[in-house]
């Protein structure tokens, strides 16, 4: 039986569904992982801002301005590390992220500067921001 071939079982169609599904979520985790590297060089563009910034007068609100923003950028990339091993999204984690681009945002500003309507809706917010992230925890305990 010379030149037959013999067809095995995982023998797939060349445009199966699974096939391009399997395809496409390898794109994506290269998307993924191509922002993982952005966020850590953007991490280190602001280290090296803030070091300098040290040497020099240091304006004490873009010091806090760029420590907060460096700590949201290490929890996206937690995040998307989270993402890449177990293909998920840790809800506790996005909530997190959210909680400190409000204070962030309350911080940059100053509470002074803000209207009442703007400081009470960042308010409420945070305090649903706040209970989502309780939530998120006690699903995730259950879980383990």
């Amino acid at each position: 039986m010379i030149g037959v071939k013999s067809k095995s079982s995982s023998f797939e169609p060349r445009f199966s569904f699974s096939r391009m599904f399997r395809n496409l979520d390898r794109v994506q985790d290269l998307v993924v992982f191509c922002g993982g590297v952005i966020l850590v060089l953007k991490m280190i563009f602001i280290l090296a801002d803030i070091v300098m910034a040290l040497k020099t007068d240091l304006d004490f609100q873009t010091f806090i301005s760029q420590s907060l923003f460096l700590l949201i950028l290490v929890d996206l990339f937690r995040l998307l590390t989270v993402y890449l091993k177990d293909h998920r999204i840790v809800v506790s984690i996005a909530v997190e992220v959210t909680i400190l681009c409000v204070l962030r945002e309350i911080i940059v500003q100053g509470l002074m500067h803000i209207d009442e309507i703007h400081l009470f809706a960042m308010c409420n917010v945070l305090l649903v921001l706040g209970c989502l992230m309780l939530i998120a925890r006690e699903v995730e305990k259950k879980k383990h």
